[in-house]
């Protein structure tokens, strides 16, 4: 299996996976997850995918995307 960086076209599937997580959430804690919302607007997502977030050790540099 190939990993990628994800793209704006991937967009919509990251949005429902996001969603069946919250849904799994809100089943557990209701009182702090709201089942039918969303955490990122399509756009918000979007700008997420720029904004990179890292941690340098010596033995190894980790990033991840949010």
């Amino acid at each position: 299996m190939k990993i990628r960086k994800a793209e704006k076209k991937d967009i919509p599937r990251i949005l429902a996976l996001l969603g069946q997580v919250l849904q799994i959430h809100a089943e557990i804690r209701p009182d702090i997850f709201i089942p039918g919302t969303t955490k990122y607007t399509p756009c918000e997502l979007a700008e997420r995918f720029y904004e990179k977030m890292g941690m340098k050790t010596k033995e190894r540099q980790m990033e991840y995307i949010l």
